[in-house]
């Protein structure tokens, strides 16, 4: 997506998904990231976003946010 790549994600057991999703958008934000670039990075390398879909992939970019 647009040159960026995100951290290597680890799904293992004991790892928080959620953490992990939060995470990676705050590294794209890091990187001045625009939020719909980091909403389709989710929706298409995280498995707990492709499983919960926008609203999920939303909930976690609002507490990025907040």
């Amino acid at each position: 997506m647009a040159g960026h790549f995100s951290p290597v994600r680890n799904s293992g057991i004991g790892i928080d998904r959620s953490e992990q999703d939060i995470a990676v958008v705050h590294h794209l934000l890091s990187y001045c990231v625009h939020k719909e670039i980091i909403s389709d990075v989710l929706l298409h390398g995280s498995e707990k976003a492709k499983a919960r879909g926008a609203s999920y992939v939303e909930q976690i970019i609002v507490v990025v946010f907040k």
